[in-house]
């Protein structure tokens, strides 16, 4: 709570805590957090949304890289790698290691 208004509180009297009479100081600050709110959270979906765009493009790049056939070891390897960065679970789940 900001100081100017936390002075505002403690020049109150009993009888306007009794009828919840707030300084209007005070309605001007809460109307401030409200809006800090909004906006805040207004900023976190755009992030959220921006990480679902990058994740889905994740993916897709992922499911293209397992739906070409591999005929060599090293596209096996490719292919793992791809899933297991991606964490799709197709694959015959060799081992924890680096491939």
């Amino acid at each position: 709570m900001p100081e100017d208004v936390r002075t505002a509180f403690d020049a109150m009297t009993i009888k306007d805590m009794a009828q919840n009479i707030k300084p209007a100081i005070y309605a001007a600050w809460r109307n401030e957090i409200k809006e800090q709110k909004t906006a805040n959270r207004a900023l976190r979906d755009a992030a959220e949304e921006a990480f679902n765009a990058i994740c889905d493009e994740e993916w897709e790049i992922g499911m293209r890289i397992c739906a070409i056939p591999a005929h060599t070891l090293e596209g096996m390897t490719v292919k793992l790698r791809g899933e297991r960065y991606i964490g799709i679970g197709i694959g015959i789940g060799i081992g924890t290691g680096d491939l």
